[in-house]
Formats: C-alpha cells, sequence, structure tokens
C-alpha cells in the first residue's frame, strides 16, 4: 500500500525513540508528536500534518520530534519527559491513558510546553481536537441501517475505552435508536481496534449470533478483520461499516462482493495541522477562542468512493 513506504521511513527510531526532521539547533520552533503506533497509517498522518503545518509556520525551519508509546503509559509519560527536556514548544498528543497521563502533562504545561491532544481528549490538555465521532458512528450506522432496509440485527465491535470509541458507539447507538426495525445484539465484542482483534470479535459474534445481518466496527483494521472472519465462514449477506477512511478502506471498497459497504472518513493530518496551529498561536500569547475543536467526518460508500482523495500520500 501507499503507506508502507511512509511506515518504513518513521520506523528508523532508535535509542529514545525519537526522530529528529531537522537538525538545525536554531530552529525557531520545536514541535513534539507523540503518538500510539508507528505501523497504523492513521497516525502517520498524524505526524505528515503536524510536520506540514509547523514547515509552513516556520519556513521549513522548525525541529519536529516524534514518539511512538506503543500504547504504554508508563512509555508515554517517559517521552513526554523527553520532549519536554528537548525544549518542545508544542506538544501533540494521542494519549495512551486519558486520565492518567494527565499530571505529566500539567508538568509539562508548566514548564512552557503547550500539549495539544489530538483524535482522543486527554486530561489536563490546553486543548483538544478530534474528529466528531459522535456524528462519525451516526454516519456510518445510518448508513449501515439504509443497508439493511432498516430491518435486521446489529452488532457493535468495540475498541479501547478512549473518547473516539465512546464517542463512535454512541453516534451508532443513536442511529439505531431512531429505527425501529433494528435490533442491537447485547454482545461486547471487543476487536482492540486491530485486524486481527476484528477477526476474534467476529468469530464471537457469529457463535452467539449467526442470524446477525450488520456490523458496526469501531475502525478500519477491526472492520477489515470482521470481513475476514465473516467470508472464511462463508457469511455472504453480512453488511458491515466503521469509521477512519484509511487506505485498507479504500481498496476493500473497490471490491462489488466486499461485505464493508462504508467508513466515516476522518483525517488526521488535518486534525494535526490544527494542533500546531492552536500551540503557536498559545505561544505567540494570543489566546484560543475555545478548547474543544471538532472536525467533520464525511461518509464513504461504494458508490461515491471515486471522489474521495483519501489521506494524502
Amino acid at each position: 500500500m501507499g503507506y508502507k513506504k511512509l511506515t518504513n521511513h518513521f520506523l528508523l527510531i532508535v535509542g529514545l525513540c525519537i526522530l529528529a526532521y531537522s537538525q538545525k539547533s536554531l530552529a525557531n520552533l520545536t514541535v513534539g508528536v507523540a503518538i500510539n503506533d508507528l505501523s497504523n497509517p492513521f497516525f502517520l498522518q498524524i505526524v505528515k500534518g503536524a510536520k506540514r503545518k509547523a514547515d509552513e509556520l516556520t519556513n521549513g525551519t522548525a525541529n519536529i520530534l516524534v514518539v511512538a508509546s506503543d500504547y504504554s503509559l508508563d512509555r508515554q509519560r517517559w517521552q513526554l519527559a523527553q520532549l519536554v527536556e528537548r525544549n518542545a514548544d508544542i506538544v501533540v498528543i494521542t494519549a495512551a491513558d486519558q486520565q492518567a497521563l494527565a499530571p505529566d502533562i500539567k508538568q509539562a504545561i508548566k514548564q512552557g510546553t503547550q500539549v495539544i491532544a489530538v483524535d482522543v481528549a486527554a486530561e489536563g490538555v490546553v486543548a483538544t481536537v478530534a474528529t466528531d465521532n459522535v456524528k462519525a458512528g451516526f454516519q456510518a450506522c445510518k448508513h449501515l441501517i439504509s443497508q439493511l432496509g432498516g430491518v435486521g440485527k446489529i452488532a457493535i465491535i468495540n475498541g479501547p475505552n478512549v473518547s473516539a470509541v465512546v464517542d463512535r458507539v454512541e453516534g451508532c447507538k443513536q442511529a439505531i435508536a431512531q429505527a425501529s426495525g433494528i435490533q442491537l445484539l447485547q454482545i461486547e465484542a471487543q476487536g482492540q481496534g486491530s485486524q486481527a482483534g476484528g477477526e476474534q470479535a467476529m468469530k464471537i459474534i457469529l457463535a452467539s449470533y449467526p442470524d446477525v445481518s450488520g456490523v458496526f466496527a469501531i475502525n478500519d483494521p477491526s472492520a477489515i478483520g470482521a470481513e475476514l472472519e465473516a467470508q472464511n465462514r462463508g457469511k455472504r449477506s453480512l453488511v458491515i461499516t466503521s469509521v477512519d477512511g484509511a487506505p485498507i478502506m479504500q481498496d476493500a471498497l473497490k471490491n462489488a462482493n466486499a461485505l464493508v459497504s462504508a467508513t466515516a472518513a476522518q483525517y488526521p493530518d488535518l486534525m494535526a495541522e490544527k494542533a500546531v496551529e492552536l500551540g503557536y498561536q498559545l505561544k505567540q500569547g494570543k489566546k484560543l477562542s475555545q478548547q474543544i475543536f471538532l472536525i467533520d467526518p464525511s461518509l464513504v460508500n461504494k458508490n461515491n468512493l471515486m471522489q474521495y482523495k483519501g489521506w494524502a500520500e
């Protein structure tokens, strides 16, 4: 896929897991990007967006430092401290834990680093930039219900207990609540946001409810995993929707026989750009008009796929 080359580039991180895009000691802006997973194209787009905006603001002289926690709270705490020690003016962070990182974030801000959450909320940050995930979940499940003709049984493949996932599930449930012919199956299928997790969750769903007609997965990797398991078990009439707009889902939607039907696309690079812009404003002594900034998702399905530009490479 198109993001493999980019992934390999970022995996050249050693030692402190910090990658410096610019070695200029006199860079007038240092931006730290603290993400969770360098193998996930979503997070790589956050890195790209942050770098693009930082370069735009500084005519290419910004110093960009990237760290990856692999969802480890302890590692992310240490990495945040390292970014502050390296005089990061701004840290764009996708928190490994929404609450537990609060003391570390507050300490970083106290030391002069503007910490801004991207994608998921994090207690203590100066601002949060995220997809309107309630709307994303609603869009995806509204489409799912439409594909089922307003009648059927829907299961949800959940994920990590972070605000983005919680909001997507809430949005989906809101859509289901408006459809009298839809039954939400009472099963907690945990997919952990991964393809392997999606396969396992689908296995559990089919074992308990072989007559399930629709599945909402909280992100594209788990949706793809769910499809693989369903196809392997000969389940051909199932409809699956999700949230992300990732390259892997773009490829899947091109297949007329795919069970995946739509994804509510989000724009991680734009979120990161906005976060860096806000941090820069704060460093210039300006005040923010608000603390939470939401970016609208857009539903991508098999009918409008050709108009969707996807995540910029």
